[in-house]
């Protein structure tokens, strides 16, 4: 600017202002645990101020004044939201305000701790909450895909006796997944077959390993209104019964076992064999033409066997044995043995000769 008058114009004189900018354009981008706001420069702007909104009813921080262009506030824990208010300004004066609010996000969870139970034919798997979750996925394991739900427990029908399943948990959030934790259980085992064997004075019951069985209990039937012993666990596959009477009756039910629960029962019944019978008691009567040998019934023997020199022998099951058409003076032993399904007892001999014409 001059000024002037008759005589001419003065020197120049001269002042530049700039106007208040406008306000910023501020956005912000959130993390686990900080949060950055960022703005772009307005037209005229030399500095700027911010201030974190408290919240409705808590008011502001002070204002703080920088030349940069971004803030950001770390040290945050997962889930805090905060609002920053920021101005332009320059020599002119402050403009208006804009402001933007980010929430952290949360962490990833922890590992849920995972539990199954087992049925007959099923098996169920539950877990906790850890905090921060809001979702879960499973996986069986190798080469089985991971399956996303929001329900904390899942459920494998439709399995066979002994049926082992191990599942996979993981739990997850808008920050990612957490580590894997596992169940395995095993359903009830299937029923063992059993079978027995006897001797005169034992019976020993036998069954094959069952699949998934881990244990397994066995109790005698008494028979029928007389009930049964209780049960005895043990993990051995067989049983034996020992100091027996001949033709004792014994019938053994066994259960397969595991952590699930017993299966369902078999048994298996067998008698003692009778012992071998005792010796017979053998005599003879003689003619001058025949000699005959009885003998009397022997306990437990249900059959006999006869040998005129102790080495061959003929089996019958009467208790007599008549040798005719014999010479006078004819000399012969008679040896004979008891015997049943156990053996033969010891030999009892009788010795006649037929008696003379004569009657010597």
């Amino acid at each position: 600017m001059q000024a002037g008058n008759d005589s001419g114009w003065s020197a120049s004189d001269s002042a530049a202002c700039t106007t208040v900018p406008p306000a910023p354009s501020v956005s912000c981008t959130a993390g686990v645990s900080s949060i950055t706001w960022t703005w772009g420069a307005p037209a005229g702007a030399t500095k700027y101020q911010t201030r974190h909104d408290l919240g409705t009813g808590l008011g502001h921080t002070e204002w703080v004044e920088q030349t940069t262009t971004s803030k950001t506030r770390s040290g945050l824990s997962g889930g805090s939201q905060l609002t920053l208010e920021v101005v332009a300004g320059n020599a002119a004066g402050w403009s208006g305000t804009d402001a933007a609010t980010c929430t952290t996000s949360l962490p990833a969870p922890a590992a849920p701790s995972v539990s199954c139970t087992a049925g007959v034919s099923s098996i169920i798997w539950t877990w906790n909450a850890p905090a921060g979750a809001t979702k879960y996925r499973t996986s069986y394991g190798f080469l089985s895909p991971w399956v996303e739900q929001t329900g904390r427990s899942k459920s494998s029908s439709g399995l066979s006796a002994g049926a082992s399943a191990t599942l996979y948990v993981q739990a997850g959030n808008a920050s990612g997944w957490s580590g894997s934790d596992s169940a395995s259980c095993t359903t009830v085992p299937g029923a063992p077959s059993v079978s027995c064997t006897a001797t005169s004075s034992s019976i020993t019951w036998s069954w094959s390993s069952v699949s998934g069985a881990t244990k397994y209990q066995t109790r005698y039937d008494l028979g029928t209104g007389l009930g049964q012993t209780e049960w005895v666990e043990q993990t051995t596959t067989s049983k034996t019964r020992s100091g027996l009477s001949g033709g004792s009756q014994l019938t053994l039910q066994v259960e397969a076992g595991n952590t699930a629960g017993w299966s369902g029962r078999d048994s298996a019944t067998c008698t003692t064999t009778a012992p071998a019978p005792s010796a017979p008691d053998v005599s003879c009567t003689r003619t001058t033409s025949s000699i005959t040998w009885t003998w009397p019934a022997v306990a437990g023997a249900t059959r006999y066997r006869f040998s005129y020199n102790g080495t061959t022998w003929t089996e019958q099951t009467n208790r007599t044995r008549t040798r005719s058409s014999l010479s006078s003076g004819t000399k012969l032993t008679l040896y004979v043995q008891a015997g049943n399904t156990s053996g033969w007892s010891t030999s009892d001999s009788a010795t006649c000769t037929t008696s003379s014409s004569t009657g010597k």
